[in-house]
């Protein structure tokens, strides 16, 4: 299942977010579209390409986004602001709990 956080990261010209949501959520992804997430490990986020979703091992576990970027680099640059506004917010870098405070996400 892939459930998005409510205040999504972005990249500028990620284009009309409710469409690219609809297709990530059934496994239509879009060409240059990486996925920022909640990490399953120890580590707090990983990256990966919108297409990994297509592929049943990963479309069959529950992933919940946090950010959409248009590009590696643009990725690792919002990754940069996440960590940022983390450390802003709580004086720690503890992304993972910064980003799901209250936020529930939405299905």
């Amino acid at each position: 299942m892939v459930r998005f956080r409510k205040d999504l990261y972005l990249s500028d010209n990620i284009g009309k977010i409710d469409k690219i949501k609809r297709g990530l959520k059934s496994g239509r992804g879009k060409l240059n579209l990486y996925v920022i997430a909640l990490a399953k490990g120890s580590d707090q986020l990983e990256y990966f390409h919108n297409g990994l979703l297509k592929q049943d091992i990963f479309y069959k576990e529950d992933h919940y986004i946090v950010g959409l970027a248009s590009g590696e680099e643009e990725c690792k640059r919002i990754i940069s602001d996440i960590a940022k506004d983390t450390y802003s917010a709580t004086g720690t870098y503890d992304m993972r709990s910064f980003l799901l405070g209250d936020d529930s996400g939405d299905s």
